[in-house]
Order: structure tokens, then C-alpha cells, then sequence
């Protein structure tokens, strides 16, 4: 599983291609809770900008782990996004996979 620190008010950001088969899924282990997005590329910088995206998001998650049918924001390569919101880094180990 890959593992990074986020410095705290930070995010990483890791690119991934169009999901090829019905189900992908996400396992994500942190040190204390994180904010975890599912962005479609172009629309990276209306997250950044908090505004309306297509994709998901997951708040406050020190654990997550989801399997879900592809929908509208995997048919192109989208974006995992994971945000640190507080005033202390985190470390995370995440694993990004299809079935």
C-alpha cells in the first residue's frame, strides 16, 4: 500500500486512468481523520475552488474502505485527492484498485 504524510492545510493528489472494469475501490488507513475526493480531471480546479465537482467526497475518514460500480466521473481519468484539514501532519497508507 502507498504511504505519505500530509503536512498539515494540505492535499496530495494521485492521477488515475478510466476505470476498465465494472468496480473499483478504495482502501485508505490514516492517523486521524482526512477529507478523501474522487475528482474527474477536468474539474480538479472547481475543487480547488470548492465549487460544484461530479465526484465523491468522504469527510473527516480515518478509515475508509469502498467498492462501487463506475459512474459518470470514471469514464475518463479522474483524480484521488486527500486533504488534511488540521493543524497536524498525517500519515496515510491508501491502496486504489478495479475488480
Amino acid at each position: 500500500m502507498p504511504s505519505i504524510q500530509l503536512k498539515p492545510h494540505s492535499f496530495a493528489a494521485a492521477r488515475y486512468s478510466r476505470v476498465k472494469r465494472g468496480k473499483w475501490g478504495i482502501e485508505l488507513h490514516a492517523d486521524r481523520g482526512i477529507d478523501i475526493y474522487t475528482v474527474p480531471v477536468g474539474q480538479f480546479d472547481a475543487w480547488k475552488r470548492k465549487d460544484p465537482f461530479e465526484g465523491s467526497a468522504y469527510l473527516r475518514k480515518k478509515n475508509l474502505q469502498i467498492e462501487s460500480n463506475f459512474g459518470p466521473e470514471f469514464e475518463h481519468d479522474w483524480d484521488l485527492v486527500l486533504e488534511n484539514v488540521s493543524e497536524d501532519p498525517i500519515d496515510v497508507e491508501y491502496e486504489v484498485y478495479e475488480r
